[in-house]
């Protein structure tokens, strides 16, 4: 299991269930990585998604709401809601519907109760780090980075660039689970 997540060094990742910033290289990351495999999210996140469910994607959607159907969207691969306790099930019930070789990898996207949740079955972080204080009113709890960076061991760490449209200076950093 994967995690991909934007966060400052003060664990900000949101305000007003929107991103507070904009960050097209970060963007075209979570595209690129996330493209043609399986992505779980809260229901805010999902219902902050300004073009609906993400495209060429499999969306998973958790919910405390057991009375959710799946559902097909014209806009993209199928939308699946589902419970906490359900999740694993789902999961394994699309990946044996794909041949072996294929099969789709599972990013979490968020929101924060979610990243909190499945931290300790994640293999992989894609982690954007935004190396300046934003406001915001969502936020990771405040062990979130700490255990990443006791549990996990940085793979590949880009060097910092500067978003020409933004001007926010940000780094790539991609991350394992320590054995």
């Amino acid at each position: 299991m994967n995690m991909i997540l934007a966060v400052t060094k003060s664990g900000i990742i949101g305000i007003d269930n929107k991103i507070p910033w904009y960050i097209k290289a970060d963007l075209q990351r979570f595209r690129e990585l996330t493209s043609n495999h399986i992505v779980v999210m809260g229901r805010r996140t999902f219902e902050s998604l300004p073009n609906g469910p993400l495209k060429n994607r499999i969306n998973i959607v958790i919910s405390k709401d057991q009375t959710k159907q799946t559902k097909q969207t014209p806009q993209c691969e199928n939308v699946y809601f589902t419970t906490i306790n359900k999740i694993d099930e789902l999961i394994e019930k699309i990946q044996d519907q794909e041949p072996m070789p294929k099969k789709k990898q599972v990013f979490i996207i968020g929101g924060a109760q979610v990243y909190n949740y499945f931290i300790n079955q994640t293999q992989k972080i894609y982690l954007t780090l935004i190396d300046k204080d934003i406001d915001g009113d969502t936020f990771l709890n405040t062990d979130f980075l700490t255990n990443v960076d006791s549990e996990f061991f940085i793979k590949n760490i880009d060097e910092q660039q500067i978003c020409p449209i933004s001007n926010l200076p940000y780094t790539f950093i991609d991350y394992e689970r320590k054995n």
